[in-house]
């Protein structure tokens, strides 16, 4: 075979490797608009510290939309409703050595990842429920994500 015609061979299988389909193109876009979305909210101090979180779990821990969907709708929850509880025990005055270990904690059980990944703030409260906001938006993403996904298969 000529060169020209190996190199035109070449470039004809990596463009097929690389070739998404239009459901992973859907899928990206829709990705794509959620992430924009937390970036151009600010409606309220509340959302727009919401919004600040999420971003930053994106952005420091690589909790994109695509990571997002290898978890269930479950975790999503329960990761929220355990930094809801931190939230609840530091407004009541517990330290988080009154918490530790977090694993044997009654109010954090229901944690369904990695434990160095679970940081409740005790001495700013509200930053735990922006966590939990976080979470609850990026299920919402999630959610609507998956749905969209559907409707285009």
């Amino acid at each position: 075979m000529e060169l020209e015609t190996i190199n035109k061979l070449y470039l004809e299988l990596s463009q097929i490797a690389t070739a998404k389909t239009e459901k992973e193109i859907i899928l990206e876009a829709d990705i794509q608009r959620a992430e924009e979305r937390y970036l151009n909210l600010g409606a309220t101090e509340g959302v727009s510290r919401i919004a600040s979180e999420r971003k930053r779990q994106i952005e420091r821990h690589g909790y994109s939309a695509e990571h997002d969907h290898l978890h269930s709708k479950e975790e999503f929850y329960n990761a929220a409703g355990c930094y809801w509880h931190a939230y609840n025990l530091a407004v009541d005055g517990f330290t988080e050595m009154d918490c530790m270990p977090f694993d044997k904690h009654p109010a954090f059980t229901w944690w369904p990842f990695d434990w160095d990944s679970f940081k409740p703030s005790f001495d700013n409260p509200i930053r735990n429920l922006e966590k939990a906001g976080a979470l609850m938006a990026a299920l919402i993403d999630r959610e609507i994500t998956k749905q969209h996904y559907k409707e285009a298969a």
